[in-house]
């Protein structure tokens, strides 16, 4: 045999090389609505040759042994299509994935696989057979991958030959489309490989083509040596050949036989309609929020933009409220109607016509009202004592709220009722340099409320404190919380704080001397201010004394003293004020609120807000209100002319009587602009007044009526 054919059968029968792809995209125009997953399996191999007769013989020594020199026969190729046979072949598979969506290739993926090589020769005249094998040991890689092609090289060792003796053996398959089901496959090998090839679209099986070319042709005998040749000189590369493919189709089929020269069975395009869902496409997930618009409490933003669909693109949104279609898009803003809850579904739909949906419960039960703001705020000073309360509410449904206001403070309890945003407290229900606190409720009409508490201060502003006879009994003073005087009657007036420059807000009463020429005044901190003929001896802030809980003075009979007492029951003797003892340090109902000497001015009673009476020095118990029930507590006493007996008042205007003294009427039961915060009684024993803080003044008994200043705001008593 000569050295040729010894070459070029050992090419035949031994060598498996290397196997180029070379896959490409032809630019379409985009348009980018679908994307469809491709493999292409493409598979090469050598077919081993046919001997025909027996006119040559061929040594077979080198190959396998032991072999006689004799004709011999090869089984041929019985590598018959794409799936079956694998013996008698050397061959190799790849795999390359990719997604074509009209206008780009992408997701590109290569695999590589080799199958064994065999060499498999039968003896034609003894039927033995000899067989070698081995694994071909290649990899493959991926070269510079680009968005329209992608190189995949297989590179293999040869099995049984250097590399050097053994030409590699090239294969190339370039696919390209034009539209979006037009595949164009261009493919050439080398002359004696056979290749055939798989395109499935979503994982389903559109086309095998085979080509075995020359698998078939005889290498013995004279028309075999022609043949071999021929193909040496002209067809060492095989020409391409193309083959158009319809991907909407399944199962085609072409095929070229062996030693053929005509082309492969031309493609037939079928009448197919592509499917609504392509076979593998992965659907999409749908996903969806929801939220309450603000003023309607039946619409809801819904924003399904969350949806995705993880091998294409989701083309359409719909939205249905049970079977009702309400809506379209990825987000829309939608009544739902009347009802607690509805049940809203959305179901999406990607570019392959695959859907998916998703429901959920909206809630559309009602929703509580919101209080934005609220004055005065917590900690402000109103400036009035008829201040307006008012809140800036919200409501998400939409509804109309009503609001109510209270306030609570001492003695005190208001209420609005259901009104609108805003309230003005009544006059004559607060007290200047008071503290309250207040609560506004919102409702809205199904009963669901929202609710806000706060403090304030009424400012400092003056009332009207105490009322004092004159000597003579046919007039009286009264002294206001900012030291002013009002005379009445043969009352003269001696001066005021506010006439000589002194701002004060704390004077709680006022004292006349014996000769009622003169007067003091006093504070809550225990300060005195002497007018006419009072002398000064003495004050608490002089003696560096701070307090501020002085309610009560009292004179002595000399008028060359004085008394003070403390809500803790504590007194402070000044001038000739002896001290004949006090409350101070000891336990109390309720606090301390006034003192008054007795005839002889070597005693003192002083009185509580609960009507309790403590007794000191020469002072007799008459009795007291201590213990008892009261409407209003106790504000002030005053003792009979003789010493023996003594009337308490109490805020709404209550007398009540003690010993010797005699009762002539109150003001209890009765409207009062403004509460009773003192009393005097008449020279005679026979009459008191009554002063109010708004300015009143009421005469009882023999006590004639010679004027008043009602003019301050502060809290009253029965109230309408």
């Amino acid at each position: 045999m000569s050295e040729l054919m010894r070459r070029i059968l050992s090419r035949l029968v031994v060598s498996a090389g290397a196997l180029l792809v070379m896959i490409g995209l032809v630019a379409v125009p985009a348009h980018a609505a679908y994307s469809d997953l491709y493999s292409i399996r493409f598979k090469a191999w050598i077919p081993q040759a046919q001997a025909i007769g027996s006119a040559v013989g061929m040594k077979l020594d080198s190959f396998c042994s032991p072999w006689p020199t004799s004709t011999v026969r090869f089984n041929g190729n019985n590598h018959v299509n794409f799936v079956n046979g694998s013996n008698g072949d050397f061959k190799t598979m790849v795999q390359y994935d990719f997604r074509w969506d009209g206008s780009r290739m992408s997701d590109v993926a290569a695999q590589a696989s080799y199958g064994t090589t065999h060499m498999t020769m039968t003896n034609s005249i003894t039927g033995s057979q000899c067989s070698m094998s081995r694994k071909a040991s290649g990899k493959s890689r991926v070269e510079a991958p680009s968005a329209s092609t992608a190189k995949l090289v297989l590179g293999s060792a040869d099995p049984f030959y250097p590399a050097a003796l053994i030409p590699d053996l090239d294969g190339s398959i370039t696919v390209s489309f034009s539209g979006r089901d037009h595949m164009i496959v261009q493919s050439a090998t080398d002359a004696f490989p056979s290749y055939a090839y798989q395109v499935y679209r979503n994982g389903k099986l559109v086309a095998t083509v085979q080509d075995l070319d020359v698998s078939c042709v005889s290498l013995t005998g004279p028309k075999g040596i022609i043949a071999t040749a021929g193909l040496l000189s002209t067809r060492w590369q095989s020409p391409t050949a193309r083959q158009d493919i319809d991907t909407r189709a399944t199962g085609l089929d072409f095929f070229r036989p062996c030693s053929s020269a005509a082309a492969m069975v031309p493609l037939k395009y079928p009448s197919v309609s592509p499917p609504v869902a392509k076979p593998g496409n992965v659907a999409p997930v749908a996903r969806f929020a929801y939220k309450r618009a603000v003023g309607a409490r039946d619409t809801v933003t819904l924003d399904g933009s969350a949806s995705s669909d993880a091998d294409g693109r989701i083309t359409s949104w719909a939205w249905y409220n049970g079977a009702t279609k309400i809506a379209s898009g990825p987000s829309a803003t939608v009544a739902l109607g009347a009802g607690t809850s509805k049940t809203v579904r959305l179901v999406v739909t990607d570019n392959a016509g695959a859907q998916a949906s998703r429901s959920a419960v909206v809630s559309l039960a009602n929703r509580s009202p919101r209080i934005a703001a609220a004055s005065p705020a917590t900690g402000a000073q109103a400036g009035t004592n008829t201040p307006t309360l008012s809140a800036v509410a919200a409501d998400d449904d939409g509804d109309a709220l009503q609001y109510r206001y209270t306030v609570t403070g001492p003695s005190v309890s208001l209420d609005s009722g259901w009104t609108g945003a805003a309230w003005k407290v009544p006059a004559h229900r607060l007290d200047p340099g008071t503290r309250y606190e207040w609560t506004v409720t919102v409702r809205d009409p199904s009963g669901a409320t929202a609710r806000r508490t706060s403090v304030f201060t009424v400012a400092p502003l003056p009332t009207a404190g105490d009322v004092v006879s004159t000597a003579s009994g046919d007039g009286y003073w009264q002294v206001a919380s900012d030291g002013g005087v009002f005379s009445y009657g043969d009352a003269r007036f001696y001066g005021s704080l506010p006439g000589i420059g002194v701002r004060v807000t704390n004077v709680i009463g006022m004292a006349r001397t014996p000769s009622g020429a003169g007067y003091w005044l006093v504070g809550r901190d225990g300060g005195v201010f002497a007018f006419g003929d009072a002398g000064f001896h003495g004050s608490l802030p002089s003696i560096n004394v701070p307090v501020n809980n002085i309610v009560g003075m009292a004179p002595t009979k000399s008028g060359r003293g004085y008394w003070l007492v403390g809500a803790d029951g504590g007194v402070f003797a000044f001038g000739d004020a002896a001290f004949y003892g006090s409350m101070g340090g000891k336990p109390l109902n309720k606090p301390m609120v006034a003192i008054v000497p007795t005839a002889s001015g070597a005693g003192y009673w002083t009185a509580a807000a609960d009507g309790g009476v403590f007794a000191f020095g020469d002072a007799a118990f008459y009795g007291s209100m201590g213990g008892k029930p009261l409407n209003a507590p106790v504000t002030d006493i005053s003792r009979t002319l003789d010493g023996n007996g003594y009337w308490m008042t109490a805020e709404d205007g209550g007398v009540f009587a003690f010993g010797s003294a005699g009762f002539y009427g109150s003001m209890a039961g009765k409207p009062l602009n403004g509460h009773i915060t003192g009393m005097s009684a008449t020279v005679s024993g026979k009459g008191y007044w009554l002063n109010g803080c708004d300015g009143g003044v009421f005469a009882f008994g023999d006590a004639r009526f010679f004027g008043s200043n009602a003019t301050y705001q502060c809290r009253g008593v029965n109230q309408p």
